[in-house]
Parts: structure tokens; C-alpha cells; sequence
């Protein structure tokens, strides 16, 4: 069997065969429809009524159960005692924010060295930043637009509790994030402040 493709002439010849060769009587066997009669609701239906009682009962139920998601203030206080601050999660955060503060230096004078030298060492530093981002960010470290790094302490703490093992990825001396992104400074990184 042979398919030919329908093309607007086709289709055209088509519809008016249609309208040339139709005929159409009336109908005796349906009535003809009137105006509907709204004095007594008769634009509601039995389907309709059962609909709003059983939304209006699921909505109540719905009230009356407590929310499984929400916590009471005392269990949030409970839960973020969990994650206190250690002596040595303090050190760790106090390493981190000084590096940062280099960090955040060493970005400003490079964007001003790039202008003035027409490079681009910026954008490597900031593209092994993108690269490392999602992982940074999931322990609480963001940067904002200048590319300042800051970190989210509460997060931090808790995630690094919660998992350790992304603190020997921050930190590893060969292969952590840390180290990719001081090695992607090379030797622009400020050394005092």
C-alpha cells in the first residue's frame, strides 16, 4: 500500500467534497435545547456537590493532623546542639577564614594586574573555583559575586560532623580542593596580611 503525503490542494479538495456532498436534515429524535433554568441551581450537579464534601473534609483532616516536616523551636535548638563547636572545628574554621582573607586579596590585585597586563589570569583561578563549586558549597563555603570566598560556619560545622570525609577532601594536601585552588594561583598568592 502506497501512502501519497497530504498537501494543501489534497485537502482542500477533500473539505469541499465534504460541504458539495453533504446534506444535512433536521433531526426529529433530539430536542432542541432551551434556556436552563437557574432560579433552583439546576447549574449544579449531584457530581459537583460530592466534590466540594469530600475536598472540604480532607481539608479539615488536614488541619487536625499535625505537620510531620515542621519542628517545634526546641527541637531545632535540640538538633543544632548536636553540632557544637569544638576547640578543634574552631581552629579549622579560623585556618580556613584566614586563607580566605589571602584568597579574597590575591583575587582583587589579580583582577587589577590582569587589567593592566591585559592577561587572564583571573578567570583559570575562577574556573578551578567553578569547577570545585558544587562540593564548596555543600559544606557551607560560598563566594559571592567579587569572588570573595566566606564561609556559612553553622553548615560548615554540620556537615563536616555529619560527614568527615569532606574535610580530608577540602584539606588533602595533594589532591583537596584546597590545594587546587592555591596550586591554580600559582606563586600570585599574598603571602602577608
Amino acid at each position: 500500500m502506497k501512502i501519497t503525503p497530504a498537501t494543501r490542494n489534497t485537502m482542500s479538495n477533500m473539505i469541499s467534497n465534504v460541504r458539495l456532498n453533504s446534506n444535512v436534515n433536521s433531526l426529529h429524535s433530539v430536542k432542541e435545547v432551551g434556556m436552563i433554568d437557574t432560579s433552583n441551581n439546576a447549574m449544579s450537579s449531584d457530581a459537583s456537590v460530592l466534590a466540594k464534601e469530600y475536598f472540604y473534609d480532607k481539608l479539615s483532616k488536614k488541619e487536625k493532623e499535625p505537620n510531620k516536616n515542621a519542628f517545634s523551636k526546641e527541637e531545632k535548638q535540640n538538633k543544632k546542639s548536636l553540632f557544637t563547636v569544638s576547640e578543634k572545628d574552631r581552629e579549622t574554621l579560623d585556618f580556613l577564614n584566614s586563607m580566605f582573607i589571602k584568597f579574597n586579596s590575591s583575587m582583587d590585585n589579580i583582577k587589577k594586574i590582569d587589567i593592566a597586563r591585559g592577561q587572564n589570569n583571573f578567570y583559570k583561578i575562577k574556573n578551578v573555583i567553578n569547577e570545585n563549586s558544587r562540593f564548596l558549597a555543600s559544606i557551607g563555603i560560598m563566594t559571592d559575586k567579587l569572588s570573595h570566598f566566606y564561609v556559612n560556619e553553622e553548615v560548615f560545622v554540620r556537615e563536616i560532623m555529619t560527614y568527615p570525609q569532606k574535610l580530608n577532601n577540602l584539606l588533602e594536601p595533594q589532591t583537596g580542593v584546597i590545594r587546587k585552588i592555591c596550586d591554580s594561583f600559582g606563586n600570585m598568592l599574598l603571602q602577608n596580611n
